[in-house]
Order: C-alpha cells, then structure tokens, then sequence
C-alpha cells in the first residue's frame, strides 16, 4: 500500500471520501493541505454525518 493511497484533499465530498475508504480497505483517511496533515476521516466519522442528516450532495 502507498501512502497516496489513503489522503484526501479538504475540497472532496463525503460520497467520494466514502469510495476512497472503501477501495482503499482501510479504516482511516488523513486530510491535506498543501502537503500537509489537517485531520484524519474514519468510516465512523462519515457514518455520524450520515445519521446527523449531513448534506452528502456533491
């Protein structure tokens, strides 16, 4: 696995966090900014936005 495998840019949706967690199997995605770490997405964080009604329109 390459690390690549699991950032995520701050501008993508849930609905594409969600693709990333699953093709990439693991539990955890970290967030970028310019190169940098800004916060980690688990499948848990999503399923709570979800259940909160969170907006998952692109």
């Amino acid at each position: 696995m390459n690390i690549k495998d699991i950032l995520i840019s701050e501008e993508n949706t849930m609905i594409e966090a969600m693709r990333l967690l699953d093709r990439a199997a693991k539990k955890v995605l970290f967030v970028v900014r310019e190169e940098k770490l800004i916060a980690s997405i688990t499948d848990g964080d999503i399923r709570r936005w979800i259940l909160k009604k969170g907006n998952l329109d692109p």
